[in-house]
């Protein structure tokens, strides 16, 4: 599993988990950001990220996504 920020200096979390998918198709990618949800979940509806923890967040969500995550991938 890879956790990741959306916004990041030298490339952005999109493109991180691009290349994550082409080497580890079955690697769970979750994105976290602060950004618009609206124009984030347009960017990542059809892309290679997993899911989306949007912050702030809660101990719960953290979990709860991360659980939802792995077992898309049993």
């Amino acid at each position: 599993m890879v956790l990741t920020d959306l916004q990041m200096p030298a490339m952005d979390g999109l493109s991180l988990a691009r290349h994550i998918k082409k080497r580890s198709p079955s690697t769970p990618v979750i994105l976290l950001t602060g950004s618009d949800r609206e124009a984030v979940r347009e960017k990542v509806e059809r892309g290679p990220v997993d899911a989306v923890i949007f912050k702030p967040f809660t101990l719960e969500d953290f979990q709860r996504t991360v659980q939802g995550a792995l077992e898309l991938r049993k």
